[in-house]
């Protein structure tokens, strides 16, 4: 887990566009017993040369890549000697400019089998359906498709809009439900399919964060932030079909939490998961999310936003380890432009994975209000922002 974990970290960290591949094998020509793990992007790549140094201690491919995004390949080196020590391998191949693919090659023993069915719920409305899937990826398709047919359930997919309406206009009332990837420019089309299709169900998700809202007064159901993994795209579909609310809102709990509308928040965060958790987990509250990858751009943003006379952002949400400017530096220069400019301080909350005491320490020291723990807490997060946007409400 530790060795997928590092290379799926890496693979996203060095690919701004495109995509990042995960896949699982069986070696044929090394027996059943032999899995190969594949984590392939289509990142910055590497040449020949900057390969053959990437299994050794603190060389990194290129030194302008640590600079702009972080870190050195220790990691990495710890990952082939781990894989070592299972009796395995790391490998790589990669090219400049076309992305890398790493392969962690491991002899495993034999498990029982397993009924693949038994790791997912019961799905009942989504039997004898038929939905037409449309979204850029191919690969994203391509599992919706296998997951959908464990359950009887029957997904045709295109990749724009424009193929859609042609596909159900060919088709009349023949598909149960629509699953889209908004695409922006797309609203009226969308708009013109729903008002000529009334019996079908639309569900919309997203790549990037927008407002659910925006659907409420049309027949269209907004289910979330890509990627959905499958097991979550067959419960909003389920709960769609089968008119069951309890699969697709809150529970009252949930929504006692779920009020911080109006408060600005700026997140800083480098790593690419970590951005669509974070969104994930404020998609439903409210607040206006803003996302930045460095502590030198959330500085800028929020130095920006003080110049041209805009209200400051609520709450800033800092990430310690990144790339260009740490949180560190970042805590500390904004302190020291809010002291400059007589401004009164911005609430800073870290998130970090490092828990003990003398670094959590180190974060108050530098300016941090609130210091929460990574893996984030959904609830707490939403408490802490929650505080922050009544706090803001009796000032005005």
């Amino acid at each position: 887990k530790q060795i997928l974990r590092n290379l799926i970290n890496n693979a996203l960290k060095f690919t701004e566009l495109g995509s990042v591949k995960i896949e699982v094998a069986v070696d044929t020509e090394a027996g059943d017993q032999t899995l190969v793990f594949t984590v392939c992007d289509t990142g910055i790549g590497m040449t020949e040369a900057e390969q053959c140094q990437l299994f050794q201690a603190f060389n990194q491919a290129n030194s302008s890549t640590s600079r702009q995004y972080g870190g050195s390949v220790l990691g990495l080196v710890i990952c082939q000697r781990l894989a070592q020590l299972l009796d395995g391998r790391v490998t790589v191949a990669s090219a400049i400019g076309k992305g890398s693919c790493f392969k962690l090659i491991l002899p495993l023993e034999t498990a029982m089998p397993v009924d693949e069915q038994q790791h997912l719920m019961d799905y009942p409305a989504l039997a004898n359906k038929r939905f037409l899937l449309v979204d850029r990826d191919s690969d994203y398709r391509q599992m919706v498709e296998k997951t959908f047919a464990l359950f009887d359930a029957e997904v045709q997919s295109v990749n724009t809009l424009e193929s859609a309406q042609t596909f159900m206009g060919n088709r009349p009332d023949f598909f149960d439900a629509l699953l889209y990837e908004k695409v922006e420019g797309d609203d009226s089309l969308l708009l013109d399919i729903v008002a000529a299709h009334p019996k079908l169900n639309v569900l919309v998700y997203s790549s990037q964060f927008c407002e659910a809202d925006s659907y409420l007064e049309s027949a269209i159901t907004y289910i979330g932030l890509k990627p959905l993994i499958s097991a979550l795209l067959c419960v909003k579909c389920h709960g769609v079909l089968s008119d069951n609310d309890s699969l697709t809102m809150p529970s009252q709990d949930e929504k006692e939490l779920i009020c911080c509308e109006g408060l600005s928040v700026l997140a800083a965060e480098d790593n690419a998961v970590n951005q669509l958790v974070l969104k994930s987990l404020l998609q439903d509250c409210s607040c206006q999310l803003e996302m930045v990858a460095d502590g030198q751009q959330a500085l800028q943003r929020y130095q920006q936003s003080i110049k041209q006379g805009r209200s400051r952002y609520d709450v800033i949400l800092m990430d310690c380890e990144m790339p260009v400017m740490d949180g560190f530096a970042a805590t500390e220069a904004i302190r020291a432009y809010e002291h400059e400019h007589a401004l009164p301080s911005v609430p800073i909350v870290v998130l970090t994975a490092h828990v003990l005491p003398e670094y959590q320490q180190r974060c108050l020291d530098a300016g941090v209000e609130q210091v929460l723990a990574k893996p984030i807490d959904q609830q707490k997060l939403l408490t802490v922002l929650q505080a922050y946007a009544q706090q803001d409400v009796c000032e005005s």
